[in-house]
């Protein structure tokens, strides 16, 4: 699904790089798209109102959420009543994070909304943020950044593994490892309104590029090759 994913099937397990085709995965556009309406809707879905930025994903070790609570932390120096909405199920590396919002008292400033059961949460939750943060240590292909892009959401994720290759030039990438970084670009998704709409416009010409019909067509045209050399 990644030219990441094919580079570590060639080094871990020895196979040709001949012998893979990398296919990347789509968003539905039908679905995550533009909508209005989402501020009452998160208002009454989860008494969530304000400003906010989003991370989606399970909240886990390798989803790199602890320096992403240093940098929540950085920002909010300058924007007090923002929130960071993390959206997921709890996974492995769960109680640290629980431990460190106890600790540095943001645990009302910090909305934990676990498995999101309706279909209309996530389109939602990507609308209303101010700005979708991606700050994983490693991703295979990082799908969340497309559904970001398709709501009009401005990025900004890490710059490792295969996030650079999905995002391109349509998000601010970071050191993921680096809460400062984190916090920087983040305060220039909220600070540079210029900066966010170029973003936004960026990131409708990458979604040309994933479809899930042209994953699809890639995915046929694999079938119809290997059926002519047989």
């Amino acid at each position: 699904i990644s030219e990441f994913t094919k580079s570590d099937l060639v080094g871990f397990l020895g196979i040709s790089p001949e012998k893979i085709t990398v296919v990347p995965l789509g968003v539905d556009t039908g679905i995550f798209k533009p909508m209005q309406g989402c501020a009452e809707y998160l208002k009454n879905r989860f008494a969530l109102e304000g400003d906010y930025i989003l991370h989606v994903g399970t909240l886990e070790n390798r989803k790199n959420l602890l320096p992403l609570m240093d940098a929540f932390e950085l920002i909010r120096h300058r924007h007090p009543q923002l929130k960071l909405v993390l959206a997921g199920s709890p996974g492995k590396g769960f109680e640290q994070i629980r431990e460190k919002m106890q600790r540095s008292g943001l645990e009302k400033s910090i909305r934990c909304l676990g498995y999101l059961e309706s279909d209309q949460d996530l389109p939602c939750l990507y609308n209303g943020a101010s700005a979708f943060v991606f700050p994983s240590l490693y991703e295979g292909f990082g799908l969340p950044v497309l559904e970001a892009f398709a709501c009009g959401t401005p990025v900004a994720a890490s710059n490792g593994t295969s996030i650079p290759e999905v995002a391109g030039d349509a998000a601010l990438l970071f050191d993921p490892r680096a809460p400062d970084d984190i916090a920087k670009k983040v305060l220039r998704i909220l600070e540079e309104a210029d900066l966010a709409q170029t973003l936004r416009e960026k990131s409708k010409a990458r979604l040309c590029a994933h479809t899930w019909a042209e994953t699809a067509k890639k995915t046929l045209r694999i079938y119809k090759n290997i059926g002519e050399n047989r």
